[in-house]
């Protein structure tokens, strides 16, 4: 899948390397809006702390 970074540049992410939702999510997130979601945390919370802000 194509997406745009945080940079508006043209990267391509790998769906199928990831086994769950969760991890490709935190992926996604990390290359769209250069946020580190950690796995040790609960995942809404973090989501809505960073949205939030």
């Amino acid at each position: 899948m194509w997406i745009r970074n945080y940079q508006g540049k043209l990267v391509y992410l790998n769906i199928s390397k990831y086994h769950n939702e969760k991890d490709l999510y935190c992926a996604l997130w990390k290359i769209k809006f250069n946020v580190n979601i950690d796995n040790d945390i609960n995942f809404n919370d973090e989501l809505m702390s960073i949205i939030n802000s």
